[in-house]
This record gives C-alpha cells, structure tokens and sequence, in this order.
C-alpha cells in the first residue's frame, strides 16, 4: 500500500481554542453528569430514553458533532 503524506489542515490560535474551550465544557458536563448519577438523580429506563431524545433534537448539528 502507498502511503502518503498527510494532510494539513490550517488552523489559527483562535480555532485552537474555540477547540479548548470546547473540551473544557465537555468535561465540565460530564463531571457535572457524574456527580448527578452518584446522587441517585439518574431517571430509570424509558424516561430517560426519552429525556436523551428530547436533548438530541434540540442540539443543533455542530453540538451533535461535537463541534460547538
């Protein structure tokens, strides 16, 4: 298989860090998940399916790819 040199993606500092901060919030969320699943705050079952779809729907394409 030829291999070839990869290609580059040209960034600035300010999408470094939009990509930062990003991470940060994720983080953020899911410490803050956590700690609600520790506190027995976790909804059983259907409902939580629900609650998830609920959440998907509202997110917008850049959210749901993780990009916002």
């Amino acid at each position: 298989m030829i291999r070839r040199d990869p290609t580059l993606i040209p960034m600035t500092d300010n999408d470094v860090q939009d990509v930062r901060d990003a991470v940060k919030a994720r983080k953020a969320e899911a410490a803050t998940r956590s700690s609600a699943a520790k506190s027995g705050a976790s909804v059983p079952g259907f409902l939580a399916q629900m609650q998830a779809q609920k959440k998907k729907e509202g997110m917008t394409k850049n959210e749901r790819l993780g990009l916002a």
